[in-house]
């Protein structure tokens, strides 16, 4: 039997009944809501996991540019590498690439479709929406992954020191997209 007080929610396309409250509005959607430190911890594995994806055209194009670039020092002692190779540069610009496309894909679509990018997972949290205590989606995701960036740019880095004092342990990004963290 349900609950005291439950109400089915409406079918599709019908009007809810006068009164209706959806089970899950302004109350965490599924466990508790995360610490800070943990989510600090899966921001800097998920950092370190971008790197490591990058590190090795990064030394590629370095070891190119090294071996088959001349460098030559002027009478003020500065140097000059020429004669470099393009694929040295072509392997660092690849490394840039690997980066992006790895947090792209880490943040909005791994995130956005089972809550959790690496290092959430790692750490036991997951990222949902307040409202439904689902994962946000892709779309979303990548919305939330470009605030976390321009907001705390914008707040002096304050956005990502706001979920220590917020009720629902929220940075300013989670409010803007309606979305919250919590444990896995």
């Amino acid at each position: 039997p349900p609950p005291p007080g439950y109400q089915p929610p409406p079918t599709y396309g019908q009007q809810p009944p006068p009164g209706y409250v959806p089970q899950n509005y302004g109350q965490t959607p599924t466990g508790s809501y995360a610490g800070w430190w943990s989510r600090v911890g899966a921001y800097l594995l998920d950092g370190l996991f971008a790197i490591l994806v990058a590190v090795p055209f990064a030394i590629a194009g370095g070891v190119v540019l090294g071996v088959t670039g001349t460098s030559t020092v002027d009478a003020d002692g500065y140097t000059t590498i020429t004669g470099e190779s393009p694929l040295g540069y072509v392997l660092i610009g690849a490394a840039y690439a690997a980066y992006f496309a790895f947090a792209i894909w880490n943040f909005a679509f791994r995130q956005g479709r089972k809550g959790q990018s690496l290092g959430m997972k790692i750490v036991g949290i997951k990222v949902v929406k307040l409202e439904t205590g689902q994962p946000t989606g892709a779309g979303l995701g990548f919305g939330r992954y470009l605030l976390v960036g321009l907001l705390s740019t914008f707040t002096c880095y304050l956005n990502l020191l706001w979920p220590l004092w917020d009720d629902k342990h929220q940075a300013l990004h989670d409010k803007v997209v309606g979305t919250v963290v919590v444990s896995a």
